[in-house]
């Protein structure tokens, strides 16, 4: 597991570099991709997730479709899928606010419901979750690290990964 953490921070800051270099190169390119915008939103994360008090690290899965709410707006509103591969699987459906803070970096938050497998029986849980997204343009995608943080009665989670998104 310590192998996995060393290769997704090596990627982080191979990230970092590759979108820095690009964005210098192709400044005029990427100021008239951000102005233009995109209405809707389509992004993909994996993850590493760690659930507060237990050991094991568990992979995991993010994703969201979000509306931008009109052409000039920081907001968007959209619907996420969180799962994560632990003991049983922990699937989670949000209606996610997402807040462009900076122009590299936004904020998904929302409430929702988390779908669990315990003790051979399914339970339903009221569930909230917010992730930051670090967007770095690359090839008509955006691409960056992202973090998460979603709790439910009786679980709380943190998360770390690679979020890959693109948008029309």
């Amino acid at each position: 597991m310590r192998n996995s953490y060393r290769a997704i921070i090596f990627l982080i800051f191979f990230l970092f570099a590759f979108s820095s270099y690009s964005q210098v190169d192709h400044l005029e390119h990427e100021h008239t991709v951000r102005d233009a915008g995109h209405t809707w939103h389509i992004g993909l994360g994996l993850s590493s997730a760690k659930i507060a008090g237990e050991q094991a690290m568990d992979p995991g899965i993010h994703v969201h479709l979000m509306r931008k709410l009109g052409n000039e707006s920081n907001w968007s509103l959209g619907m996420g899928y969180e799962g994560l591969k632990g003991e049983n699987w922990h699937n989670g459906l949000n209606v996610l606010l997402n807040y462009r803070l900076l122009e590299f970096f936004s904020l998904n938050a929302g409430p929702g419901i988390v779908f669990e497998k315990a003790e051979a029986k399914n339970e339903v849980k009221s569930a909230f979750h917010t992730e930051g997204v670090f967007e770095f343009h690359l090839a008509g995608f955006h691409l960056g690290p992202m973090f998460g943080l979603g709790f439910d009665s009786e679980h709380t989670h943190f998360s770390l990964g690679i979020h890959l998104g693109f948008g029309k």
